[in-house]
C-alpha cells in the first residue's frame, strides 16, 4: 500500500487530470476499492456502469490496459456533502453516468471506447471520490486544461443544482430591476440628450466621431469592426463607446451586471475573472458597428449638398455570381467518354471541320462499323452544330442528331437533349419532357458507376454512408461521378438533394476530376448540403486551381476582392483575375478592367482597362452565341451602355436588355423601364416603362425575401422613395435604406444621411439622435444581456440521451435517480 499512499497523495496534490502509471494502477485500484473510509457495497466499495464490480478482474484490466489511465480526485467540504446528499456511493456513481459523455469528451476518448472506475472515499473533513477513466485505445486520450475546465463546470452544475437555481432566481429579479433603470435612463435621454453630457464632453464626442468618419467614409472593403484590422482605428472606434459609457447611471447598471455574472462564475472557479470595462466586451459588438455607420454618415452628411437632389444611380450589370451554373461547352470535360464501350476514348481530328466531315460521313453514308460507331458519330454531329464547332450554330439540327443519338442508347445524347428542353436552350422549353431525358441519363450514368465500382455505390450515396463504409473516386468514371453531383445538385430530371450532391462531388474530386472541387467550393460557400465554411471554400477552390481550373482562378480572386472568407487584398486578386484573364474567361477581364481604370491592386491605367474591356466584350459575345443566358446579355447590355469597350451604343444597349427581360430577370426590367422612361435609346413608353417597374420591384422583393441582399434593398428604396412601379412611400423607402445601410451599403447610407440632413436641417440633430441611438443599443444590449432565464437545454439533453443508450444505459436511469 506504500506505493499507493505515495500515488494518492501526488494526485490529490493536481485534483482533476493525472495520469496513472500502468505500474502503479492496479495498487491503486485496491486503495480506491478497499481502504479505510472507503463507501462499501458489499465486499469493497469500486463502482462502474456495470451494476456489480469485480475487484479482482477490474485490476486485471487495469493492468492490460494498453492505452493512457487518468484518475480525478472530486472532493467537497463536509457541509456541502452532508446538505446536498453527495455522503454515499449512489449519488456519485448517478452524476457520472449522467455525465459521461461530456467526461468522454474531455479526456478526448470516444463514448464507445471509454471505461472508468471509482471508488467515494466518506472521510471526517472532506468527502470525496477517486474517479479512473481509461480506454484501451493507445491512440485515444489526451486531457488538457480546457478539457478539465469542462468536467468542473458540468460536475458544478449538477452538484450544485439548486444553488445556481437559487442564483439565477435572484438573477431574475435583480435583470427587473436592471431593465426598469435602463428604461427610465433611455427615457431620460430621447428628453434630454444634451443634458447627458458637459458642452466640453460633447464637443470631444462629435470631433472624434467627425474623425473617424473622415477617416473611413472612402475606405474601400466593408465598414464592420470586424473587418478593420488597423489598430489605431479600432482604438479610437473603442475610445468612443468608453465615453459613452461614463454616464453615471449606466455605469451603475453594468457594475450590477458583471457582479451578477461573477458570482455565478464562482460556483466552478475559485477566483472568478473580472470581465472588464465594457468597451472589451464582444458582447456589444453591434455598437461598435453602429459607431462606425454612425461616424460615416456624419461625416458624408457635412459634405452633402441639401440642394442637390438624388440623380439615379446607373446600373451597370452586376458581378456574376459566385455560382456559375452555365460553362461554356469546351471547358467541362466534355462527353468525350461514352458510357456503353469501356470508356475508351473518340479519337481526336486534326480539325472541327474535318471531324464534322468524319461524323458526316459515318452517319449519312453509311461509314459506321456498328451501331455504337453511328450512336456516337450521331452525339458528336449534335454536339458541334449545338456549338457551332466546325459547322454553322443550327439548335434545330443539334436537337434533331441528340435525338437520334438518344434513341440509339447514348446516355450522354439524353443528357445534352434533356438540358435543351428542360432550360429552354434553342428550343421552346418543355419541362416534363426535360425531366424525362435527364432521368434515363441519370439512370444510364447510375448503372456505368455500379459497373465500374462492381456494386451499386449510390445506394450508399444515397444513405450517406459512402465515406464512412470507405468508399472513394474512381478515375474511371470521375466524370461520371460529377455529372451525377451536377444533377442532383440542379435538381435535372430528379429531385434536387445537395447532400447526395456533394457526396457525388466529392467521389469525382478523389478520382482526380478537378471541376468537382470548384463545385464543392460552392456548396460550401453558400452553405448547400454542408455547413458553411470559408476555409472549405478557400481549400477546394486553391485544390482546382492547381489543377488548372480556369474559373476557380476567377473564384479565388473574387474572394480576395470581396474580403470574403480571407482578408481583403487587392493586389491578390488581380494576380488570380490575371490567370483567369489568361484562360479567356470573361469575368475576370471585365473585373480586372475595373481594377485598371480605378487602380485597385494594380497601377491605374485605362489603355489596358479599354482592352480587357474589348477583350471581355468579345468574349461574352462569344459565350452568349454558344448559349444565351440572361446573366451574359445584361452585362453585354452594360457595357453598351456605359462605352465599356466599344463606343456608348443606347440602342444596341436597349436590344441585350429586351432579350434578358424577356428571361424575367429583373434588373434587366429595371433599366430597361427607365430608358423607356426617358426615351433614351428606344421610343418613350410611359405605360410599358410602368409595367417593367412593377415587374421588377415584385421580383426585387421576392428575391430579397429568399435572400437578402443589401443592393436589393437600395433599389427597392430608390422605387419606395421616386414612386417607380409601387405607390411613392418615403417612410418605407427609408426602411429599406437602413437595413442596406446596415449591411454596408454605401449607396444606401449616404442616402440616407441626405434624407436626414434635409429633413432635420441642422448637423448638431444629427449628433444629437447619433447619441440617442447609440445609447439606445447600448440599453438594449445589457437588456438582452439579461433576457437569459435558467434552464436546460433541451437539445442537450436529448444528445446526452442518446449517447447513454449508445453506451448501454436506460435513457432515464440518471434523471431519475438526481
Amino acid at each position: 500500500m506504500g506505493n499507493a499512499t505515495e500515488l494518492i497523495s501526488h494526485a490529490a496534490e493536481f485534483g482533476l487530470g493525472f495520469a496513472v502509471d500502468l505500474g502503479k494502477a492496479k495498487n491503486l485500484v485496491e486503495y480506491v476499492g478497499k481502504c479505510p473510509g472507503v463507501d462499501r457495497v458489499g465486499e469493497h466499495g469500486l463502482f462502474s456502469s456495470a451494476p456489480e464490480v469485480d475487484i479482482k478482474k477490474a485490476q486485471e484490466e487495469i493492468a492490460n490496459c494498453k492505452g493512457n489511465i487518468w484518475t480525478h480526485v472530486i472532493s467537497l467540504r463536509r457541509e456541502d456533502a452532508d446538505a446536498l446528499g453527495y455522503d454515499t456511493q449512489k449519488p456519485w456513481r448517478d452524476l457520472i453516468m449522467q455525465k459521461i459523455d461530456i467526461i468522454a469528451k474531455a479526456s478526448n476518448i470516444p463514448v464507445s471506447e471509454l471505461y472508468w472506475y471509482a471508488g467515494m472515499h466518506n472521510t471526517t473533513h472532506h468527502p470525496h471520490i477517486h474517479l479512473l477513466v481509461f480506454s484501451d485505445n493507445p491512440k485515444s486520450g489526451k486531457l488538457t486544461r480546457e478539457g478539465i475546465n469542462q468536467m468542473k463546470s458540468e460536475f458544478s452544475e449538477v452538484i450544485f443544482a439548486d444553488e445556481r437555481h437559487h442564483i439565477y432566481e435572484h438573477k431574475d429579479e435583480m435583470r427587473e430591476g436592471i431593465k426598469k433603470q435602463v428604461d427610465e435612463i433611455l427615457s431620460e435621454i430621447t428628453r434630454n440628450a444634451e443634458r447627458q453630457f458637459s458642452d466640453k464632453e460633447m464637443d470631444t464626442l462629435c470631433n472624434k466621431l467627425l474623425q473617424l468618419g473622415n477617416v473611413l467614409k472612402n475606405r474601400p472593403g466593408k465598414l464592420q469592426y470586424g473587418w478593420i484590422k488597423d489598430f489605431q482605428l479600432r482604438r479610437q472606434i473603442n475610445d468612443i463607446m468608453a465615453d459613452l459609457g461614463k454616464t453615471p447611471a449606466i455605469q451603475e447598471l453594468y457594475r450590477l451586471y458583471c457582479e451578477d455574472h461573477k458570482e455565478l462564475q464562482g460556483m466552478y472557479r475559485n477566483n472568478p475573472k473580472d470581465i472588464g470595462p465594457l468597451e472589451r466586451q464582444s458582447e456589444f459588438q453591434v455598437i461598435r458597428n453602429k459607431i462606425i455607420r454612425e461616424a460615416v454618415n456624419l461625416a458624408r452628411a457635412h459634405e452633402s449638398s441639401l440642394s442637390s437632389p438624388l440623380s439615379y444611380e446607373s446600373l451597370c450589370a452586376p458581378l456574376p455570381s459566385e455560382k456559375l451554373d452555365c460553362l461554356p461547352a469546351d471547358y467541362e470535360q466534355s462527353a468525350n467518354w461514352d458510357v456503353q464501350d469501356d470508356f475508351e476514348p473518340v479519337e481526336q481530328c486534326s480539325s472541327a471541320e474535318q471531324r464534322f466531315r468524319d461524323c458526316w460521313n459515318k452517319v449519312v453514308n453509311g461509314a459506321a462499323k456498328s451501331g455504337y460507331e453511328l450512336a456516337k458519330a450521331r452525339y458528336e454531329l449534335a454536339r458541334m452544330y449545338f456549338y457551332g464547332k466546325g459547322v454553322e450554330q443550327d439548335y434545330g439540327q443539334a436537337m434533331m442528331w441528340y435525338g437520334l443519338a438518344a434513341e440509339s442508347g447514348h446516355s450522354f445524347a439524353k443528357y445534352e437533349l434533356g438540358k435543351m428542353y428542360l432550360y429552354g436552350i434553342g428550343i421552346e422549353k418543355d419541362p416534363e419532357l426535360g425531366k424525362e431525358y435527364c432521368l434515363e441519363a441519370y439512370w444510364d450514368f447510375r448503372r456505368s458507376v455500379e459497373k465500374a465500382y462492381g456494386l451499386d455505390i449510390g445506394q450508399y450515396v444515397e444513405d450517406g454512408t459512402v465515406f464512412e463504409e470507405g468508399y472513394s473516386g474512381c478515375k474511371d468514371v470521375a466524370y461520371l461521378l460529377y455529372c451525377l453531383g451536377r444533377m442532383e445538385h440542379s435538381g435535372e430530371g430528379i429531385d434536387q438533394n445537395y447532400e447526395k450532391a456533394f457526396r457525388w462531388y466529392r467521389l469525382a474530386a478523389q478520382g482526380s476530376h478537378i471541376h468537382s472541387n470548384y463545385c464543392m467550393a460552392q456548396m460550401y460557400y453558400g452553405g448547400e448540403g454542408v455547413p458553411q465554411d470559408y476555409s472549405e471554400v478557400l481549400h477546394c477552390y486553391k485544390a482546382a486551381a492547381e489543377g488548372k481550373d480556369r474559373y476557380a482562378y476567377y473564384a479565388l480572386g473574387r474572394m480576395f476582392d470581396t474580403g470574403t472568407g480571407v482578408e481583403q487584398n487587392r493586389s491578390a486578386a488581380a494576380s488570380w483575375f490575371t490567370l483567369a484573364s489568361k484562360e479567356n474567361v470573361p469575368y475576370a477581364d471585365y473585373r480586372l478592367a475595373q481594377m485598371c481604370a480605378a487602380g485597385q491592386g494594380m497601377e491605374r491605367d485605362t489603355e489596358l482597362s479599354g482592352i480587357l474591356y474589348r477583350k471581355a466584350l468579345e468574349e461574352f459575345l462569344e459565350q452568349e452565341k454558344r448559349q444565351p443566358n440572361a446573366a451574359d446579355e445584361l452585362r453585354i447590355a452594360g457595357m453598351y451602355l456605359h462605352g465599356l469597350g466599344v463606343d456608348v451604343n443606347p440602342k444596341e444597349a436597349a436590344k441585350w436588355l429586351e432579350l434578358c427581360a424577356e428571361k424575367e430577370d429583373p434588373h434587366a426590367q429595371y433599366q430597361l423601364a427607365r430608358m423607356l422612361q426617358t426615351g433614351d435609346g428606344v421610343m418613350k413608353n410611359e405605360n410599358r416603362a410602368g409595367e417593367f417597374y412593377t415587374k421588377a420591384f415584385q421580383a426585387f422583393v421576392k428575391l430579397n425575401h429568399e435572400e437578402p441582399d443589401d443592393a436589393l434593398q437600395y433599389k427597392i428604396g430608390i422605387m419606395l422613395e421616386f414612386g417607380l412601379g409601387v405607390k411613392r412611400d418615403v417612410t418605407a423607402a427609408k426602411e429599406w435604406y437602413r437595413m442596406a445601410a446596415d449591411s454596408g451599403n454605401e449607396s444606401a447610407a449616404e442616402r440616407l444621411n441626405q434624407i436626414h440632413v434635409m429633413e432635420t436641417g441642422m448637423a448638431v440633430n444629427s449628433v444629437l439622435s447619433l447619441f440617442r441611438a447609440l445609447s439606445q443599443s447600448m440599453g438594449d444590449s445589457i437588456k438582452d444581456s439579461t433576457t437569459h432565464k435558467y434552464r436546460q437545454d433541451r437539445k442537450l439533453l436529448q444528445k446526452q440521451r442518446e449517447r447513454k443508450i449508445e453506451h448501454g444505459h436506460k435513457y432515464d436511469d440518471q434523471e431519475q435517480a438526481m
